[in-house]
């Protein structure tokens, strides 16, 4: 039982293989969707770098987003192989900035599973979507920079030359990508400035650099033509509704992104912090009546949110109405419930922070909390809020789970309820998977044969296409109306533009 504890130094590399093989077999059978179709054309009838430049002035600032969709949406065979290296590569940087001394076999299989147990939607728009991999890419970037800031700040490493060359570039990147993960690049540059300022006074000129740049590249991708234009043509609505109207009609996606949705992450931190604060007040044999009061609230409010995760489970499978209000955000009740209840659970955690850790420690998990605040909060006064854009905050919630959980002192019994609990999640997901990406497989070999027909059958002006699973790919099939996604799919399978395409489901 001691050795589940201890674990071994190189079961991360197990877990990025786990990762990468799962990955790649999902990727392999997942097939271009939605906005892929158009940029794979625009990619295929010219310069990809010039074409994202004219994006830049026309459509969107996010330069180097475009930039992927022009290079990798016509050439499947290459995200074949970069979009399982991404999530290989985010799960050892998530591992390595954690760098676990206690619990590392635990460390290693809790970051797979809340990888795994992501939202389906989520999934669905980040995971198998060559264009919600603009999403992993500055993803992967940032978590490259917290780790190479941590090797630097938080040790007596010379800076070097080539330091300043690569917080550079990779913040440049960051800023022309995503704009809410622009904005977290900014915080996280913002705060690695002060620490320097106070603890590390030769590395003020490399996090000085860092900041300027990431506020050079939030500011390139927020007054962009193109994204003016766009934002002008398509939401006058939402820009009439002014600053507070705006939060006020995303303040339900917010709450739902940041917590409700991600059911499962909110039950792994919540358990992984109470677990963390009963063996902090265990360990304190004489407790006075205020740390008790504290302790009761703390725990009080981290079981209210264990409940919040099974309620749609009591709901659904119980018919225990009663708990609709801890997620139902359609009801006032509901609303005004999780608004209040999630902010004092914010508050709760950052409490609980500043009462288990000094110093460094603290220091790194209240800016994990932050940037994963940040990346959500942006998101407010953005136009379109949809699942995809929560995946940074889900991921820097991940990196806490996984950093308070390598400072316990866990027992053997705890270490395998842990390993057990986890190895659970993650094969029930990849079972799941493998069995969505398999009829996946079988629709798209089935959609190709059909498309070879109509190319070769022009007269024939009415194409039937059989619909996705359910659940399964973001944007694989085009509703009626949707014209750019209906011409580009026909320019995409080479079908003649009289083609009337109808998607149906499958009996």
């Amino acid at each position: 039982m001691e050795k589940l504890k201890k674990g071994k130094s190189g079961c991360w590399l197990l877990g990025a293989l786990f990762i990468f093989v799962l990955f790649y077999y999902m990727t392999v059978r997942t097939p271009l969707a939605g906005d892929d179709w158009g940029y794979a054309v625009n990619g295929m009838s010219g310069n990809p770098f010039v074409k994202a430049w004219e994006f830049y002035f026309s459509w969107s600032g996010r330069y180097f987003a475009e930039l992927w969709g022009f290079i990798v949406a016509p050439r499947k065979g290459l995200w074949n192989f970069l979009n399982p290296a991404l999530f290989a590569g985010i799960y050892v940087l998530l591992y390595q900035i954690v760098n676990p001394k206690r619990n590392p076999l635990s460390v290693a299989v809790l970051i797979a599973a809340m990888m795994l147990t992501v939202a389906d939607r989520l999934r669905m728009e980040t995971y198998t979507w060559i264009m919600g991999t603009t999403y992993v890419v500055p993803l992967f970037l940032i978590l490259l920079v917290i780790w190479m800031m941590k090797n630097i700040l938080f040790s007596e490493r010379k800076i070097k030359k080539g330091h300043y060359a690569a917080l550079i570039l990779l913040n440049f990147y960051i800023g022309l990508a995503m704009e809410n993960c622009s904005a977290a690049s900014i915080l996280l540059n913002f705060l690695m400035l002060l620490y320097a300022y106070f603890k590390r006074k030769d590395a003020l000129k490399l996090t000085g650099a860092g900041l300027v740049v990431s506020v050079l590249g939030f500011a390139l991708i927020r007054m962009s033509p193109g994204a003016a234009f766009r934002l002008a043509r398509d939401n006058q609505a939402w820009i009439a509704l002014g600053l507070f109207g705006q939060i006020q009609q995303n303040w339900g996606n917010f709450l739902n992104y940041t917590f409700i949705a991600n059911k499962y992450m909110m039950l792994i931190l919540s358990l992984i912090t109470f677990l963390a604060l009963i063996h902090h007040w265990v360990d304190r044999i004489w407790m006075n009546k205020k740390d008790k009061l504290a302790a009761f609230v703390q725990g009080f409010i981290l079981t209210i949110a264990i409940v919040a995760c099974f309620a749609p489970t009591f709901v659904e499978k119980m018919n225990l109405e009663v708990f609709s209000f801890f997620y139902d955000l359609e009801t006032p009740q509901g609303l005004i419930f999780c608004s209040i209840f999630y902010i004092l659970y914010i508050v709760n955690l950052f409490w609980i922070l500043f009462t288990l850790y000094q110093d460094e420690e603290r220091l790194e998990k209240l800016m994990m909390v932050m940037m994963a605040g940040t990346c959500n909060l942006a998101m407010l006064l953005s136009p379109i809020y949809g699942p995809r854009s929560s995946l940074y905050t889900v991921y820097f919630i991940i990196l806490l789970t996984a950093s308070v959980a390598s400072k316990i002192k866990i027992s053997s019994a705890e270490a395998a309820v842990i390993l057990i609990c986890c190895t659970g999640m993650c094969l029930q997901r990849s079972l799941s998977w493998k069995r969505i990406y398999t009829q996946v497989a079988q629709v798209q070999s089935e959609r190709e044969s059909i498309l070879q027909y109509y190319r070769e059958h022009p007269e024939d002006d009415e194409a039937w296409i059989p619909r996705m699973p359910e659940e399964s790919i973001h944007s694989a099939d085009i509703e009626e109306g949707d014209t750019y996604h209906q011409n580009s799919f026909k320019e995409y399978y080479g079908l003649p533009e009289t083609t009337k395409l109808v998607f149906y489901k499958k009996q």
